[in-house]
């Protein structure tokens, strides 16, 4: 049984600096060997785990964020501020590189689920480079536990995710002691030789050749250091989501071009859904596809910095009537089941509920085309008196204009919109009646016409939907049902 043991912070005497951009976890790990203590009993001494709570391991996200009551007792006993300690977490990218945080309460399993549910950052381990290791003396970066962190410009190295010698994520905080410098992970497979002795700092990672791929890191890279840039998190949206396509459509994506060897063999001995999230050197492989797969060479620099700037690349299509964000990076159109792979700078973005989707030229120019009314002479399926009275005394109004003007009066042209969506749309649905509504008030201009019928007027306290004092849709003596198939049926209505 645990036993809950109670103790006092006191102040630590010796608390190292963090390091600039280091992770939380890491700063930890270095009170630890400064101390020369458990990672856990570093936890206990720094205030992070409450006096009186019982002595186990640390949450899995932890690093995640900080509770503020956590956080002034961990000032208490390191002299840490809170606001440095906020700054190590990964809650300082939200509303940057990360989108907006859940509303409060924040609780440990909110954020857990936020970040699991974006899938940009790495909450439970981290990539890692090594010669930075060897020359910090095992200080872990923070964006490292982000996806868009793939290599080191600095030493021009791949980043590594996995320990050279028994295969386990690196710097994980559960299972096993943990350690900032030496993996100590156990695994099944060698739970009989105990903790994993290997030496971080010491494994070789991949070169990097590739001066496209380094420019792309970057980029990346000074990203994460100005999140909130104009543009900034435009560009790291629609590189996720090329990312999400090429993951989830593997097969309709373009071949991977000229790259490093280390990227090529990583990419054909994967065979299977690119898991770009768990290895460092997918992760350079989806970039590359989305920035630059698919498009000729002589084309590629020019639209790959088009697609990497603030403005994104510009429309080429000037004959839009409806402007559209021009897309960056390459992936599938997501309108149905069109299998049409969408280059870099070639299909358009469209706003909608669940977030921009992406179309190809020949969908983007359906949603790009204003919308216009149909011939007057020309009836929907469904007909009632109300819609063909407003369609008569339309066509009245359209007989005494210059037909040359027709596009030109935006009244005449909305009405006829309306009368076209109302007469398109099934009358007992709650669009429908709304929209025999809106028509309702659309008549009320014509109320000292001789053919105007009262029952048309709205009543007080009437909702939309619910078309109190008329006639029954289903009933109503008068209303005429176009079945598109046959001829029209006097009195009918669609089941």
């Amino acid at each position: 049984m645990i036993t809950a043991v109670s103790e006092p912070l006191r102040r630590l005497a010796l608390v190292p600096e963090p390091h600039p951009g280091e992770s939380l976890l890491s700063w930890v790990d270095a009170l630890a060997r400064t101390n020369r203590v458990s990672r856990m009993r570093a936890l206990r001494l720094a205030g992070f785990v409450r006096p009186g709570a019982p002595d186990n391991r640390p949450p899995v996200h932890f690093g995640s964020r900080v509770a503020d009551e956590t956080a002034e007792r961990v000032y208490a006993a390191t002299g840490l501020p809170p606001q440095r300690l906020h700054q190590m977490t990964l809650m300082h990218y939200a509303r940057g590189i990360l989108p907006e945080p859940p509303p409060p309460p924040l609780t440990p399993q909110s954020v857990s689920s936020w970040l699991a549910r974006h899938r940009i950052a790495l909450p439970t381990r981290s990539r890692d480079c090594p010669p930075c290791l060897r020359e910090t003396g095992g200080r872990w970066l923070l964006k490292w536990r982000l996806i868009w962190s793939f290599a080191c410009t600095r030493h021009r190295v791949y980043l590594i995710s996995t320990c050279r010698g028994c295969g386990e994520s690196l710097h994980r905080t559960v299972p096993g002691p943990g350690d900032g410098v030496v993996c100590r992970q156990t695994s099944h497979d060698r739970c009989r030789l105990g903790p994993c002795s290997r030496v971080i700092h010491r494994m070789r990672p991949p070169r990097v050749a590739d001066e496209h791929l380094l420019a792309c890191q970057r980029r990346l890279d000074a990203l994460i250091e100005n999140p909130h840039r104009p543009g900034g998190h435009d560009v790291l949206r629609s590189l996720h989501q090329a990312l999400e396509d090429i993951r989830i459509h593997y097969d309709d994506a373009p071949p991977l071009p000229h790259t490093d060897p280390a990227v090529r063999r990583r990419r054909h001995n994967h065979r299977g859904a690119q898991w770009y999230r768990d290895v460092p050197l997918l992760t350079a492989t989806v970039i590359k596809i989305a920035a630059t797969g698919g498009i000729t060479p002589d084309t590629a620099r020019q639209t790959d910095t088009a697609s990497w700037s603030a403005a994104g690349p510009r429309q080429p299509d000037a004959a839009m009537s409806i402007p559209l964000a021009v897309n960056r990076f390459g992936g599938r159109c997501h309108e149905g089941a069109c299998p049409t792979w969408v280059l870099p700078g070639q299909g358009n973005l469209v706003q909608s509920l669940a977030g921009s989707r992406l179309l190809c030229p020949t969908h983007a120019a359906r949603v790009s085309t204003r919308a216009r009314p149909r011939p007057l002479t020309a009836t929907g399926w469904y007909n009632s008196p109300a819609t063909g009275f407003l369609r008569a005394r339309l066509t009245d109004e359209l007989e005494a204009t210059d037909p040359a003007d027709e596009a030109r009066d935006p009244h005449l042209e909305g009405r006829r919109l309306i009368l076209d969506a109302c007469e398109h749309t099934n009358p007992t649905s709650k669009v429908g009646r709304a929209l025999h509504y809106a028509v309702r008030t659309l008549l009320l201009p014509y109320t000292p016409h001789p053919d105007f019928d009262p029952r048309w007027l709205l009543r007080q306290g009437e909702h939309p939907t619910e078309a109190l004092g008329q006639p029954s849709l289903h009933l109503h003596p008068d209303a005429v049902l176009t079945n598109p198939y046959g001829a029209a049926r006097p009195g009918s209505h669609p089941s």
